[in-house]
């Protein structure tokens, strides 16, 4: 590669009010649903285009504005040599667009509403230099010469988006494959030759098949209606013509030991992938063009949920040919397994706040090469899903992590999982350093429900003050810190809190029901000398979490009226005064 895309700004387009963003060879766009991915690789795609279409409903606007007449989209793209100067095959083709000191060229696409159409109408310049970006919307000084279609040849952008199936490609004549096939060409001695064979195959299929001998002899009768003796009519069982056989074309796959299917037979998986293996045929095909006419060329791939429709290892695959193809890629995704197999500073984080979308890489500016390693291991690799989280409840251990749901359904009525929150268990009171550092950079709300064990306090809080305070022990940051942590009181933790404060016989009951047996507690040896049964319960909760915080979280999710303990309902006031879920 000799060239790269290296920046781009979006004013006024759809989600996006005035962002930029800088941009690497290989990016993964993460974000929940509607909240600018796919209109961020749509700005990329109309940046470099000379045909696009756009609606006033495309444009920007607030929350009950109305969008005025002159307001504009503006879409700068800067394209930078990967060396200090462009090559002589790209020099020659940017010419007079080039900008000097350092080299580089800046695009700009402009759609403005034309009064007399009533539509948007599109101009492509280019800009004498790249203008900061507080300054970027009001600049209007441009080259005085046209952006050439060449340029737009040579730079082009392949849109792969998640409607994708091969079943409907093989039947479009503009979907990758309809480009492919489309043109398909013979040297004219092979192709006169192969024309006669297929059109000696017709007539054999036809005089071999009663139905269709019979048929053609009705059709002749057309000329009857036509008022011609000299029509002739023929069946064409197959295409004839070299230039129609891309016209209803078949893939079949063969599995050892069957007969071949169709693809149109197969599941969404396999005709998905068919469909990017196409997009990628296509694509190599186009550079081996455009080498053999000695073009410059850097295609941009924009790819839209490349999982779609794929198990977790098909989906490992696919993103590895991404990676593989020529070109800048830009892929958008809700897959973690996607998410974590590629450079966590390559990941661009989207989200929305108020009216307007925003887009971040991952910041880790203040993290160190040991804490940012710990995020890689034990939140990324292991717990991928959060990085598509609105808001994060952090918890010690499998006890919180399974009752935190069911209080809260009962709290709010809906799953947790409805209003893009995460529960998570950090497992252990030590480790909540990656996970909060991890949240701070994708700038996710977060909230702690900790024990209160005296160490656990000063272990929570300290770490708190680590990642959102550098450290600050005021009583303002103090205050900050009550606002998203709470701590079971007394001193306590889970098992003891809910020992002491619900009926013995609702945790007599779920343990003979684990154990298969009536009163088991009152048998149950420790390995300690057990005063009463109250002990016995809290140490047989202590040694089976996994299994009693389970059997807890299905009674409650199956009382209507279960009482729902003080230090939860706090909680979930601190979450519902700052989020407002009810």
């Amino acid at each position: 590669m000799e060239i790269k895309l290296s920046k781009i700004r979006i004013a006024n387009y759809k989600c996006y009010e005035r962002i930029e963003v800088d941009l690497k060879n290989e990016l993964l766009l993460i974000g929940s649903n509607n909240v600018g991915k796919t209109a961020f690789l749509e700005a990329i795609k109309i940046a470099f285009s000379k045909n696009s279409l756009v609606t006033k409903e495309e444009v920007y606007f607030k929350e009950g504005e109305e969008v005025p007449q002159d307001r504009k989209i503006i879409i700068d793209v800067l394209i930078e040599p990967i060396e200090d100067e462009f090559s002589d095959q790209w020099f020659e083709l940017f010419g007079d667009l080039i900008i000097n000191e350092p080299e580089s060229v800046a695009l700009r696409t402009i759609f403005s509403h034309n009064e007399l159409k009533e539509e948007y109408k599109q101009e492509n310049k280019a800009l004498n230099y790249w203008p900061e970006f507080n300054d970027f919307l009001d600049f209007e000084e441009y080259k005085s010469s046209n952006v050439s279609n060449l340029i737009f040849d040579s730079i082009p952008v392949f849109y792969l988006d998640a409607k994708r199936d091969i079943n409907d490609d093989l039947q479009k004549k503009y979907s990758y494959w309809g480009r492919l096939v489309g043109d398909i060409k013979f040297k004219s001695d092979k192709r006169n030759q192969l024309e006669q064979e297929l059109y000696d195959l017709n007539i054999d299929i036809v005089n071999n098949s009663d139905v269709l001998e019979h048929v053609s002899k009705k059709l002749k009768d057309i000329s009857s209606v036509t008022g011609s003796e000299n029509n002739s009519v023929q069946i064409n069982a197959i295409s004839e013509k070299i230039t129609d056989i891309g016209r209803g074309m078949d893939i079949k796959i063969k599995s050892e030991g069957s007969e071949s299917i169709s693809i149109s037979k197969q599941g969404m998986g396999t005709r998905s992938w068919a469909t990017f293996l196409a997009f990628s045929s296509y694509l190599e095909w186009k550079n081996l063009q455009m080498i053999k006419e000695e073009l410059p060329f850097y295609p941009i791939l924009l790819l839209e949920e490349p999982e779609a429709h794929l198990h977790p290892q098909a989906q490992r695959r696919i993103y590895h040919q991404i990676i593989d193809l020529e070109g800048q890629k830009v892929v958008s995704t809700h897959s973690n397994i996607i998410a974590t197999q590629t450079d966590i500073e390559s990941v661009l984080y989207v989200s929305k706040k108020s009216s307007y979308s925003n887009i971040d890489y991952i910041d880790f500016s203040g993290v160190n090469k040991k804490d940012k390693y710990k995020i890689e291991r034990e939140v990324l690799y292991s717990r991928g899903e959060l990085i598509f989280s609105d808001c994060l409840i952090l918890c010690e251990g499998i006890t919180e992590e399974r009752l935190l749901p069911a209080y809260f359904e009962k709290y709010f009525g809906v799953p947790y999982y409805e209003y893009g929150i995460n529960i998570v268990s950090v497992d252990g009171y030590k480790n909540y350093v990656p996970f909060l550092q991890f949240a701070k950079s994708l700038n996710i709300d977060t909230f702690i429900f900790s024990d209160g064990e005296e160490f656990a306090i000063k272990k929570v809080k300290n770490d708190y003050r680590y990642v959102h305070g550098k450290g600050d022990r005021s009583t303002e940051f103090e205050e900050v810190i009550s606002k998203y942590i709470t701590f079971i009181p007394d001193g306590l933790d889970t098992e003891k809190y809910l020992v002491e404060h619900y009926e013995l016989e609702l945790f007599t009951t779920l343990i003979d029901e684990i154990e298969g047996k009536e009163d088991f507690i009152s048998s149950y040896q420790s390995g300690d000398k057990d005063h009463n049964e109250s002990e016995k319960v809290l140490k047989y909760l202590s040694k089976n979490k996994s299994i009693y915080s389970k059997k807890l979280a299905d009674y409650i999710e199956q009382q209507v009226d279960f009482e729902i303990l003080e230090p939860y309902n706090e909680f979930f006031r601190k979450l519902n005064d700052f989020k407002k879920y009810i």
